[in-house]
């Protein structure tokens, strides 16, 4: 039988200790089932508050009696750095965004996170920073060299069992940086002639990372979201932060913000894919989606997104009327072939499907989605009783489509010299052409300032 509750018990181990009467389980049979097993007078000591449990503890106890690690640290107020890095791959995406949106979150910027943990391990290191051609700080990147028993790489690209010592050396860094071992010769090429003795490099987004809203006004046809999808090369994601900075917006990065949320397993991008899916899914149901553009950035998905986009806008519909705010827009990003072809050539062919019913030949499939999704918001007229009259919309302008264009001679001249493209103005250029569109009395775009935490 499971024993007497103690009176100064936390909420946790009171839920802990009603699952495990609800199944009958006893301390010693808990104790013995952790994945790292500890005596019952142990696990007795943890549920009373005489010993501090760690997140990873707490996590291993929630699997065996049965409930989602994520209550938890909900109710141990678990909010830090360390905490936010505990959550479990199987909790629900909503719960995650939820901690790590959570007001008391207050993580160090990417780089210092990485920083940290490689002084701890004895690395060496070497940061710099990338800007965009408007001089906005648009990524951060830290050079490692491990101590010299953990083997040589060449020219900062570590082979396969060096990336995944380093992996495993900073797993719970990359994931709240969030950060990525840098496998692209484009990137890292310039940031390693400044500091050759790197045998590895991360990078950390700047321009990309995940922001909390500045103002909380809607833009055009009361629309207080707005996603950001595209094909590969069209900087989807870019375009989505700069949009974000020019509303005064948050922004996520679904890949970013899933990989923050669940870790991501380079070897494993099927469910990856489908974790980015799920958090956008969790921002567009969520209070937290209000004020804040959504780039998701796998062009193989965006038909996902798009359908998800349809069902949202019917059963709100349905459920608040034609006229009622709280409105999402969709920002879809063409890349012409020059561009395909060039970022195929830079970043990889990425063009495989990486989730069910998904197709490397995806262009016509989004954009007879985009259609449809114009299509299900014209469907509604007349007047709507709860909210009042309809408000002039025209349906199509919350669905806006972008050209963004690579010159020809600009990719023969690539080829030729091997010299890279600066695609930045591309990015800038496409966000300043629809920005009218999504609010008509703001003009141009004013070059955008990073900001103070930025800086």
């Amino acid at each position: 039988m499971v024993q007497a509750e103690t009176s100064g018990r936390q909420a946790w181990a009171h839920r802990v200790i009603a699952m495990m009467r609800q199944q009958g389980l006893t301390r010693a049979e808990v104790a013995e089932r952790l994945e790292d097993p500890v005596s019952e007078r142990t696990l007795r000591n943890i549920l009373d508050g005489v010993v501090a449990p760690t997140p990873q503890r707490v996590a291993q106890i929630a699997r065996v009696v049965g409930v989602q690690p994520m209550l938890l640290f909900r109710e141990l107020e678990w909010v830090t750095a360390a905490e936010a890095a505990a959550v479990d791959s199987r909790s629900a995406a909503a719960g995650a965004i939820e901690l790590l949106n959570h007001r008391r979150v207050h993580l160090p910027r990417g780089a210092l996170l990485l920083v940290d943990r490689a002084q701890d391990l004895g690395y060496d290191t070497f940061t710099t920073t990338v800007p965009t051609s408007a001089g906005v700080p648009w990524r951060d990147y830290v050079g490692l060299r491990p101590p010299e028993h953990y083997g040589q790489s060449k020219d900062g690209m570590p082979d396969e069992e060096l990336a995944r010592r380093i992996r495993a050396d900073f797993a719970v860094e990359l994931r709240l940086a969030p950060a990525l071992l840098e496998d692209s010769d484009h990137f890292r090429r310039p940031v390693h002639r400044l500091w050759p003795h790197a045998q590895a490099w991360f990078w950390v987004p700047r321009l990309m990372r995940t922001r909390e809203a500045r103002v909380r006004q809607p833009l055009a046809h009361a629309v207080s979201t707005l996603v950001v999808v595209g094909e590969h090369g069209s900087g989807m994601d870019d375009i989505g932060a700069y949009l974000a900075q020019r509303a005064g917006w948050g922004y996520v990065n679904t890949s970013f913000e899933a990989q923050r949320a669940f870790a991501r397993d380079p070897r494993d991008p099927l469910a990856h894919a489908q974790r980015c899916l799920d958090v956008c899914e969790a921002y567009l149901r969520s209070e937290l989606g209000q004020f804040r553009v959504i780039s998701h950035g796998n062009p193989g998905t965006s038909v996902q997104v798009i359908d998800l986009l349809r069902r949202i806008e019917s059963e709100r519909r349905d459920r608040q009327g034609h006229g009622s705010v709280g409105r999402v827009a969709l920002v879809y990003a063409k890349s012409n072939d020059a561009l395909i072809e060039y970022g195929t050539r830079i970043w990889g062919t990425r063009l495989d499907p990486v989730v069910p019913e998904s197709t490397a030949d995806y262009r016509p499939v989004n954009e007879a989605a985009v259609k449809e999704l114009v299509h299900e918001m014209s469907t509604t007229d007349g007047a709507d009783t709860t909210t009042g009259p309809i408000v002039a919309d025209d349906p199509a302008a919350r669905v806006q489509t972008v050209d963004i264009c690579l010159d020809a001679s600009q990719l023969s001249a690539r080829r030729s010299s091997q010299r890279e493209v600066d695609l930045d103005p591309l990015y800038r250029q496409a966000t300043e052409s629809v920005w009218p569109a999504l609010d008509p009395g703001a003009g141009a775009i004013a070059p955008v300032p990073p900001t103070p935490q930025d800086a």
